[in-house]
């Protein structure tokens, strides 16, 4: 085999050198927490293998509702990126382990399966990523299962998060500790020694639309203070009448039906908004609908909503639920000749950062609500208290993300033409101007038959 050699940001050299019950590193964004921790796990998971220690690495999240939340990706990425690790391990759509057969990786939501996780055989180490919402019983939990040991080492305890709340359980437990065995550190943009010039721009951009205290949560892993909220009201403007020239598009956050054992509780709301793109880049609130209702009744409401005001595409997240509602919802397409063009985005980091392209827009003075309207005005007051805590009141929220996390797939609509200015017929300045014309057609013609 050849000789892996692995590169870090300085600052995590320490971090992996010697024994240690926990290895850590908390900070902004930019910083390569998350794919140094990725790759880390490939290493150590080709360093049992060799050494014949059986296992299972255990990568976790506090929510993760499918494989598409979980950390797989960026484990598969950096086993891809190195020839070593690409020769080592078997990986597919959704398992990576070694050829041997000796370590594999496994993905589990802490909120969910942290009971479950106790009975899981021989963990060899378990890495936590956006460990910052996990709750102090899910940390009792997971210390006790993490019990392997062999010579010359122990199973380990690895995680990494976005610092938010100074009174988080992961704060208290690992960042302020003293005990010589948990190794963490802070990590910022500045210590990775290949910060894309992408993520600097968008960091200034960032600290010009968002305000300091934002973007040094973003950026250098400060506290979000308790007023430290994503989006200010002063930045959403109000309209009497939209442009009439606009590019529709729509954006819905889908909720499962009401739970049968428990028909009195509080379900989440079905939210359906419809967007216009102005030819200049603005972004006009043009209808909505919410209501935490069976699926059957927002399945409608979202035919009608297309059928009125025929969307160029629909944006959607991807996720359990979609995938449970997809097939109801292209045969209601099918029933009612009712189509559009549905774009499934995936969900990737907190909710807060999910937000960061449509505050970015709003923060510019480019999204407009109409005025008078109680649904924007619920809208708008959902947005300036989002804070992207779990736990929330945020389904207009999430809407609002996937047309900011869309804007990719969007076009400014067209503007109006604009007029010719065509001399007064009879004149000698319009005979001029057709001949012009004749010998600007005889050019094109020429040249197309070429």
């Amino acid at each position: 085999m050849q000789s892996l050699r692995v590169e870090l940001p300085p600052k995590l050299i320490p971090v992996f050198q010697g024994p240690a019950d926990v290895r850590g590193a908390y900070g902004g964004r930019g910083s390569a927490k998350t794919r140094s921790f990725a790759k880390m796990a490939a290493v150590f998971g080709l360093r049992h293998a060799l050494a014949g220690n059986r296992g299972i690495i255990l990568c976790a999240r506090q929510f993760m509702n499918s494989l598409e939340d979980s950390s797989l990706e960026e484990v598969k990425r950096a086993i891809e990126d190195d020839p070593v690790l690409a020769e080592a391990y078997d990986v597919g759509e959704r398992y990576v382990r070694t050829k041997c057969g000796i370590v594999s990786f496994s993905f589990a939501g802490l909120d969910r399966s942290i009971a479950s996780i106790k009975s899981k055989g021989r963990l060899l180490l378990c890495w936590v990523d956006e460990a910052e919402p996990v709750t102090a019983d899910a940390w009792d939990t997971l210390g006790p299962t993490l019990r392997e040991e062999g010579t010359g080492w122990n199973a380990e305890l690895w995680i990494t998060w976005n610092p938010k709340n100074e009174e988080a359980a992961v704060e208290s437990r690992f960042r302020h500790s003293t005990d010589p065995l948990v190794k963490v550190v802070e990590l910022n943009w500045r210590d990775n020694p290949r910060f894309p010039a992408v993520l600097e721009r968008k960091r200034q951009a960032d600290y010009a639309l968002l305000g300091k205290a934002r973007a040094d949560h973003i950026w250098e892993g400060k506290y979000l203070s308790a007023g430290g909220t994503v989006f200010q009201r002063h930045w959403f403007k109000f309209y009497e009448a939209a442009p009439t020239k606009l590019s529709v598009y729509m954006a819905s956050d889908w909720a499962g039906a009401p739970d049968p054992d428990d028909p009195n509780a509080d379900p989440d709301s079905t939210e359906h908004g419809v967007w216009g793109l102005s030819p200049t880049g603005e972004l006009y609130a043009l209808a909505w609908w919410s209501g935490k209702k069976d699926p059957a009744e927002w399945i409608d409401a979202w035919i009608e909503l297309v059928a009125a005001r025929r969307p160029l595409a629909a944006f959607e997240e991807k996720g359990v639920i979609l995938r449970s509602l997809d097939s109801s919802i292209t045969k209601r397409m099918r029933e009612t000749q009712t189509f559009t063009r549905r774009v499934a985005l995936a969900s990737a980091g907190s909710k807060a950062d999910r937000a960061l392209g449509f505050a970015a827009r709003a923060a510019a003075g480019t999204v407009y609500f109409p005025a008078g309207q109680p649904w924007a005005m619920r809208v708008v007051n959902q947005l300036c208290a989002f804070t992207g805590e779990e736990g929330k009141t945020d389904d207009a929220v999430d809407v609002c993300s996937l047309v900011g996390r869309g804007l990719d797939f969007m076009m400014n609509a067209r503007p109006d033409p604009k007029p010719k200015n065509v001399p007064k017929p009879g004149t000698l300045d319009y005979f001029d101007y057709l001949d012009r014309q004749k010998a600007g057609d005889s050019a094109r013609a020429r040249n197309y038959y070429k």
